[in-house]
Protein backbone atom coordinates (compact mmCIF):
# COMPACT_ATOMS: atom_id res chain seq x y z
CA UNK A 1 0.00 0.00 0.00
CA UNK A 2 1.34 3.76 0.12
CA UNK A 3 1.63 3.46 3.87
CA UNK A 4 4.42 -0.04 3.12
CA UNK A 5 8.12 0.66 2.36
CA UNK A 6 8.70 -2.43 -0.40
CA UNK A 7 12.29 -4.13 -0.40
CA UNK A 8 13.33 -6.43 -3.45
CA UNK A 9 16.60 -7.86 -3.80
CA UNK A 10 17.25 -9.78 -7.48
CA UNK A 11 20.33 -12.03 -7.23
CA UNK A 12 21.05 -14.09 -10.61
CA UNK A 13 22.30 -13.67 -14.18
CA UNK A 14 22.49 -10.00 -15.64
CA UNK A 15 23.59 -8.45 -18.90
CA UNK A 16 23.45 -4.87 -20.82
CA UNK A 17 20.34 -4.22 -20.17
CA UNK A 18 18.30 -7.00 -19.02
CA UNK A 19 18.15 -9.50 -16.24
CA UNK A 20 17.81 -13.45 -16.59
CA UNK A 21 14.87 -15.34 -15.39
CA UNK A 22 14.96 -19.01 -15.56
CA UNK A 23 11.22 -19.21 -15.90
CA UNK A 24 10.63 -16.66 -18.40
CA UNK A 25 9.71 -17.50 -22.32
CA UNK A 26 12.08 -15.15 -23.61
CA UNK A 27 14.44 -15.94 -20.75
CA UNK A 28 15.35 -12.37 -19.51
CA UNK A 29 13.29 -9.08 -18.41
CA UNK A 30 14.64 -5.69 -20.14
CA UNK A 31 15.52 -2.59 -18.00
CA UNK A 32 12.33 -1.38 -20.34
CA UNK A 33 10.22 -3.59 -18.63
CA UNK A 34 10.99 -3.08 -15.06
CA UNK A 35 10.96 0.44 -15.73
CA UNK A 36 7.30 0.30 -16.37
CA UNK A 37 6.67 -2.37 -13.94
CA UNK A 38 8.05 0.09 -11.29
CA UNK A 39 6.72 3.08 -13.30
CA UNK A 40 3.03 1.47 -12.70
CA UNK A 41 3.35 0.42 -9.00
CA UNK A 42 4.37 3.95 -8.66
CA UNK A 43 1.67 5.77 -10.35
CA UNK A 44 -0.96 3.41 -8.62
CA UNK A 45 0.32 3.85 -5.17
CA UNK A 46 1.49 0.57 -4.64
CA UNK A 47 4.35 1.70 -1.80
CA UNK A 48 5.81 4.52 0.49
CA UNK A 49 9.55 3.84 -0.59
CA UNK A 50 10.86 1.27 -2.92
CA UNK A 51 14.95 0.05 -2.45
CA UNK A 52 16.07 -2.15 -5.58
CA UNK A 53 18.95 -4.56 -4.81
CA UNK A 54 20.29 -5.97 -8.12
CA UNK A 55 23.01 -8.66 -7.48
CA UNK A 56 23.75 -9.38 -11.31
CA UNK A 57 26.49 -8.97 -14.01
CA UNK A 58 26.19 -5.36 -15.36
CA UNK A 59 23.64 -4.13 -13.12
CA UNK A 60 24.77 -0.86 -12.99
CA UNK A 61 22.66 -0.23 -16.62
CA UNK A 62 19.51 -1.06 -14.95
CA UNK A 63 19.93 1.61 -12.43
CA UNK A 64 21.48 3.94 -14.59
CA UNK A 65 18.61 3.86 -17.13
CA UNK A 66 16.02 3.48 -14.46
CA UNK A 67 17.14 6.53 -12.54
CA UNK A 68 16.74 8.46 -15.96
CA UNK A 69 13.57 7.07 -16.09
CA UNK A 70 12.74 8.06 -12.85
CA UNK A 71 14.08 11.45 -13.27
CA UNK A 72 12.07 11.88 -16.37
CA UNK A 73 8.68 11.13 -14.34
CA UNK A 74 9.50 12.76 -11.28
CA UNK A 75 9.77 9.79 -9.21
CA UNK A 76 11.40 10.39 -6.15
CA UNK A 77 10.79 7.36 -4.06
CA UNK A 78 12.51 4.73 -5.31
CA UNK A 79 16.26 3.90 -5.27
CA UNK A 80 18.45 0.85 -6.72
CA UNK A 81 21.81 -0.39 -5.43
CA UNK A 82 23.41 -2.29 -7.95
CA UNK A 83 26.16 -4.66 -6.95
CA UNK A 84 28.38 -3.95 -10.43
CA UNK A 85 28.48 -1.00 -12.55
CA UNK A 86 27.08 -0.49 -15.81
CA UNK A 87 30.01 -2.87 -17.88
CA UNK A 88 31.09 -4.49 -15.33
CA UNK A 89 31.15 -8.47 -14.09
CA UNK A 90 29.48 -9.18 -10.58
CA UNK A 91 31.94 -12.19 -9.62
CA UNK A 92 31.64 -15.23 -7.42
CA UNK A 93 33.02 -15.84 -4.32
CA UNK A 94 32.03 -19.27 -3.01
CA UNK A 95 31.95 -22.35 -5.08
CA UNK A 96 30.63 -26.04 -4.85
CA UNK A 97 33.92 -27.80 -6.16
CA UNK A 98 31.42 -30.64 -5.59
CA UNK A 99 28.95 -29.73 -8.42
CA UNK A 100 31.26 -26.87 -9.86
CA UNK A 101 29.13 -24.17 -9.41
CA UNK A 102 28.65 -21.02 -7.60
CA UNK A 103 27.53 -20.89 -4.24
CA UNK A 104 27.48 -17.07 -3.95
CA UNK A 105 29.71 -13.58 -4.90
CA UNK A 106 31.29 -11.21 -2.41
CA UNK A 107 27.97 -8.94 -2.48
CA UNK A 108 25.61 -10.87 -1.52
CA UNK A 109 27.84 -12.26 1.35
CA UNK A 110 28.39 -8.38 2.69
CA UNK A 111 24.60 -7.75 2.16
CA UNK A 112 23.75 -10.61 4.65
CA UNK A 113 26.80 -10.08 6.85
CA UNK A 114 25.72 -6.46 7.75
CA UNK A 115 22.30 -7.58 8.20
CA UNK A 116 23.70 -10.17 10.69
CA UNK A 117 24.83 -7.10 12.35
CA UNK A 118 21.99 -5.54 13.13
CA UNK A 119 19.14 -4.59 10.78
CA UNK A 120 18.75 -0.89 12.50
CA UNK A 121 21.02 0.74 10.32
CA UNK A 122 20.83 3.17 7.51
CA UNK A 123 20.79 2.38 3.79
CA UNK A 124 23.72 5.04 3.89
CA UNK A 125 25.69 2.65 6.21
CA UNK A 126 24.58 -0.12 3.97
CA UNK A 127 25.78 1.30 0.85
CA UNK A 128 29.08 2.49 2.52
CA UNK A 129 30.04 -0.94 3.99
CA UNK A 130 29.27 -2.44 0.74
CA UNK A 131 31.86 -0.55 -0.77
CA UNK A 132 34.39 -1.22 1.34
CA UNK A 133 34.06 -4.95 1.36
CA UNK A 134 33.11 -5.98 -2.09
CA UNK A 135 36.40 -6.00 -4.33
CA UNK A 136 35.27 -7.50 -7.44
CA UNK A 137 32.97 -5.15 -8.52
CA UNK A 138 31.81 -1.92 -7.63
CA UNK A 139 28.27 -1.13 -5.95
CA UNK A 140 26.39 1.23 -6.77
CA UNK A 141 23.57 3.57 -5.96
CA UNK A 142 20.53 4.68 -8.30
CA UNK A 143 17.84 7.02 -7.39
CA UNK A 144 16.14 9.21 -4.87
CA UNK A 145 18.64 9.99 -2.26
CA UNK A 146 16.63 10.72 0.40
CA UNK A 147 16.00 6.42 0.46
CA UNK A 148 19.58 6.58 2.48
CA UNK A 149 18.14 8.16 5.55
CA UNK A 150 15.90 4.68 5.77
CA UNK A 151 17.03 2.20 8.27
CA UNK A 152 16.97 -1.24 6.46
CA UNK A 153 14.90 -2.58 9.37
CA UNK A 154 11.99 0.24 7.76
CA UNK A 155 12.21 -2.14 5.11
CA UNK A 156 12.73 -5.99 6.00
CA UNK A 157 11.89 -5.68 10.33
CA UNK A 158 13.84 -6.76 12.47
CA UNK A 159 14.02 -10.94 13.93
CA UNK A 160 15.07 -12.03 17.35
CA UNK A 161 18.35 -12.44 18.08
CA UNK A 162 18.22 -16.32 18.43
CA UNK A 163 16.48 -16.69 14.92
CA UNK A 164 19.79 -14.37 13.72
CA UNK A 165 22.10 -17.18 15.88
CA UNK A 166 20.58 -20.14 14.49
CA UNK A 167 20.62 -18.86 10.59
CA UNK A 168 24.43 -17.96 11.28
CA UNK A 169 25.16 -21.90 12.43
CA UNK A 170 22.75 -23.18 9.08
CA UNK A 171 24.66 -20.48 7.05
CA UNK A 172 27.97 -21.91 8.18
CA UNK A 173 27.62 -25.79 7.02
Amino acid sequence: TENDNLFIYYDDHGGQGILSVPNEESGMISVDELSDVFLEMNNRKLFKNCLFVIEACNSGSIGSYMEDIFDLYNVKNVAIITAARANESSLSSQNDVWVNTPLSNEFTIAFIDKIRQSPDFSISELFDYLGSEVKGSTPCYYGDENIKNLRISDLIGTAPPEIVQKAKKVSQI
